[in-house]
């Protein structure tokens, strides 16, 4: 199975969208395109932690994941969120709604609360100009300018997002 994750980058206060395909195929390994070797390491330690200590499950295939255009000059930390939720999407734990409208970014804790972002407010920006909305902490959603909550979807872990997008 596939999924595309919509995410995105913030560099001097302009975000940049980077599109994170995951496609799950028979076999072993898990293999990473479009990012520097550097923060491989810990990207894939605190993704599959995180999925784990939310109860999702590493699926047993081959796990692809490509970044699109590339993120060498980014580190991994932006994009443990983004790998997570297209692996449950591709593995068939959950069907999520409205996923297409989101912009997801940021790192995740070993418990699966989604950490800190950088710049929320260019991240909010970016979505407005768009119609989408930017997925991040509530209190950081929180305290952006009135005109930019609406275009938020205030999240606090993993499991949350999963629940709040989840089609029963």
């Amino acid at each position: 199975m596939k999924a595309k994750i919509i995410s995105a980058v913030v560099k001097d206060g302009k975000a940049r969208q980077i599109t994170v395909n995951t496609e799950l195929t028979p076999g072993i390994g898990i293999h990473i395109v479009g990012m520097n070797d550097i923060s491989i390491r810990t990207f894939l330690l605190m993704t599959i932690r995180a999925m784990q200590n939310e109860d999702f499950r590493v699926p047993g295939k081959k796990i692809c994941l490509v970044f699109e255009p590339e993120v060498t000059d980014f580190d991994g930390n932006y994009f443990e969120f983004p790998a997570a939720v297209g692996i449950i999407v591709a593995s068939g734990q959950a069907r999520l709604r409205e996923l297409d409208r989101c912009i997801l970014t940021g790192r995740l804790d070993s418990d699966g609360r989604l950490g800190d972002l950088p710049d929320p407010m260019a991240l909010a920006e970016y979505a407005r100009e768009r119609d989408m909305l930017a997925v991040m902490p509530q209190m950081q959603a929180l305290s952006l300018p009135k005109e930019l909550i609406d275009y938020t979807l205030m999240i606090d872990s993993l499991y949350e997002l999963v629940e709040v997008l989840k089609i029963k």
